[in-house]
């Protein structure tokens, strides 16, 4: 059932409106997805009923952009959602909490049932990672601000990692190889065929796809993130997508 809501009236001028919505899940994974307001950025999260910390704390980052979360793992139960707006900053200085009484989100919160090659939340820490097999391909987004999503290889002997991208609008993508607890060097992806304009190509540069060099699988994980895109003269941090990327574990 879509819920269609407003954030009004503040409660007081460092506090923004925050609408709570109640579902009770009886599965294992839902989908969220939170259309976007023109004027403000908006976050959800996502409470155990009972509980005053939340279990999941996602924001878009940029007014105009909205939030698409897919096969988060909950525990079946009672729940709650809160959107409110985004109060961080890139810059540390602090936002002006606004109303919009003529301009509503739109708020859908479902059952999932993941695929076999899909990604699944949460996968946002090293110790909490997604495990792949050897063949098995995952296609993954980067959905909110700070979004992280590791994967470890579920094999052993060797193997490499193959990831791709699609194109984005701005930033690029982040990829670090870790061998158990070191990390390999990082590689940003450009789009196939994207050459820089008017900046050095690093080491850290390449072309989507990406392979990496042979490795034992044991204790072999992979982080992927948005950063910065170094040949664009664009300095903002990047904004989250619903753009894919695929990641892939391959047998040598």
């Amino acid at each position: 059932e879509p819920i269609v809501g407003y954030i009004g009236k503040r409660y007081e001028p460092p506090k923004s409106d925050r609408d709570f919505f109640a579902f009770e899940l009886k599965s294992s994974h839902i989908d969220l997805t939170l259309d976007p307001l023109p004027n403000m950025p908006l976050c959800a999260l996502i409470y155990r009923t009972g509980y005053r910390e939340p279990q999941g704390h996602y924001c878009s980052g940029h007014a105009g952009l909205g939030l698409h979360i897919n096969n988060l793992t909950l525990e079946p139960g009672n729940y709650l959602v809160a959107v409110t707006q985004d109060l961080t900053s890139e810059t540390g200085a602090p936002r002006y909490v606004l109303e919009n009484v003529s301009d509503n989100y739109r708020l859908v919160v479902s059952v999932a049932t993941p695929a076999a090659d899909a990604e699944i939340e949460p996968n946002d820490h090293i110790k909490a990672p997604q495990r792949a097999a050897p063949g098995q391909s995952i296609s993954g987004m980067l959905g909110w601000v700070g979004d992280e999503d590791h994967y470890c290889a579920d094999s052993e002997g060797k193997v490499v990692w193959l990831v791709s991208d699609g194109e984005r609008r701005d930033g690029t993508l982040e990829v670090t190889p870790f061998y158990g607890c070191a990390a390999a060097p990082l590689v940003r992806m450009h789009p196939e065929g994207r050459k820089p304009v008017g900046r050095p190509r690093l080491d850290a540069d390449v072309n989507s796809p990406w392979q990496s060099e042979p490795f034992a699988a044991k204790d072999a994980c992979l982080r992927i993130r948005l950063t910065r895109d170094p040949w664009s003269s664009q300095a903002s941090a990047p904004r989250p997508s619903d753009v894919r990327y695929t990641v892939e574990l391959v047998s040598q």
